[in-house]
């Protein structure tokens, strides 16, 4: 085959067609409107991208055996690509490759079975579709578009290693994975990790132990948040009555979207740097209902598994079922959490530092000083949210170690003082 665009009408019967280069290139499959067929048992293996386009038909693949990719996938033909899918997909398509791949073009595409390994894999397209099994064994980046998951069973997503990562915000658009849950109990899990660590520290599921009614899914996503809990999930405009000092550092959304919704418990996975410095122990999960303009109509429940960084509701009736939730806490009340090291670059994330005191009311006597290794003083302050922004004078200060001294009385009256080693990053 040329690199150039050409139609193609091939089919396959129980062989393996490797498309690879002769040289060090991978060489790219494009498909100008015709069809491909791969029966059952056969292997179509692309060694660079495939792309389907249209001419005076749009190019389709009839996929009963295996078609694997080592470049991109791209759709540029008003189809979804996978024609005369069964009720039971029979067809795969696998994207291997150790570099990163990416499922992109103008239109969508509606995967048979779909298995992702090797390198990270990003959805540059608006919304892909998987309608038999989704396997999992990679890095698989949302990047604020939607995956949708057809078979509503809970093995319709194979997870055995990476992760699904939906750390967007509202601002830009949210990652969502859509999943058409079937009239069925179960635990259906979601593998979201934070690109932290190398698997699914976010693991969220929902345990449905009574069906939805009617024809519909649930998409379900979460992202980060600043110390301040921003950007807030829509359409909540506050967090009241709760107070972002003692909130996880973090929103999830299960937007279930069914006639009648089901009935669940959901667990919460959720790291360190998330809650630091709650008091884990003193966790419990609150979601927002749009209908009353509240977080706090539903009493804030759950039991946490330190162990695994984890927490549990009760059961959340058809009714309490809101699509935005957090975590609400507490902190000792007389805690005193200095950071070691912030990184002031307007992200709107860690960009002051300043002591977290469980109790500010009680705290008297407040006077945090901030100074540089030759003892210059660079900052003071006596108000307890006033934080060092990394200037001096109007200039940036450059990345290094600085030294902070923070005095205090108590809420026992007891004089205290804390000293300690701070790290900028720019």
């Amino acid at each position: 085959m040329k690199s150039q665009k050409k139609f193609l009408n091939m089919f396959f019967f129980g062989i393996l067609l490797l498309v690879v280069p002769l040289s060090s290139f991978a060489q790219n499959v494009v498909n100008n409107g015709d069809g491909i067929v791969i029966n059952s048992g056969a292997h179509l293996v692309i060694g660079g991208s495939y792309i389907n386009e249209t001419a005076t038909q749009n190019g389709f693949v009839d996929n009963d055996g295996n078609m694997v990719v080592f470049g991109d996938f791209e759709n540029n033909a008003s189809n979804l690509v996978f024609a005369n899918i069964e009720a039971v997909p029979d067809g795969k398509t696998w994207l291997p490759s150790a570099s990163n791949q990416s499922i992109l073009g103008s239109a969508s595409t509606q995967f048979e079975s779909l298995r992702v390994s090797g390198g990270k894999k990003t959805l540059d397209n608006s919304h892909a579709y998987v309608s038999g099994v989704f396997t999992i064994e990679s890095v698989f980046d949302l990047n604020s578009n939607v995956l949708e998951l057809e078979n509503g069973t809970a093995t319709a997503m194979v997870y055995n290693s990476g992760y699904l990562f939906a750390e967007t915000t509202p601002i830009p658009g949210l990652g969502i994975l859509r999943w058409n849950i079937e009239a069925i109990t179960g635990n259906f899990d979601v593998p979201f990790g934070s690109g932290n660590s190398s698997f699914n520290d976010l693991n969220l599921v929902l345990n449905i132990s009574q069906v939805s009614s009617g024809n519909g899914f649930v998409d379900f996503s979460t992202y980060p948040t600043s110390s301040e809990n921003n950007p807030l999930p829509d359409p909540a405009t506050s967090l009241d009555p709760f107070k972002p000092d003692v909130t996880i550092d973090r929103f999830w959304i299960l937007d279930a979207q069914y006639i009648t919704k089901p009935e669940a418990q959901i667990t919460f996975s959720y790291t360190d740097a998330d809650f630091n410095p709650i008091q884990e122990s003193s966790l419990l999960a609150i979601r927002y209902n749009e209908n009353s303009v509240s977080w706090d109509d539903r009493a804030p429940d759950g039991v946490v598994n330190p162990s695994s960084n984890a927490l549990t509701t009760s059961t959340v009736l058809p009714s309490d079922f809101y699509k935005n939730w957090t975590l609400t806490g507490s902190i000792p009340e007389d805690f005193v959490y200095v950071p070691n090291s912030f990184s002031p670059n307007g992200d709107g994330r860690n960009d002051y530092f300043y002591p977290v005191i469980g109790n500010s009311e009680g705290v008297q006597g407040y006077y945090f000083t901030v100074f540089d290794r030759w003892g210059t003083q660079l900052f003071t302050s006596e108000e307890s949210l006033a934080g060092w922004d990394g200037y001096f004078k109007g200039v940036e200060c450059p990345q290094d170690v600085y030294v902070y001294v923070f005095e205090y009385y108590s809420v026992l009256g007891t004089p205290k003082q804390v000293m300690g080693r701070i790290t900028l990053f720019r």
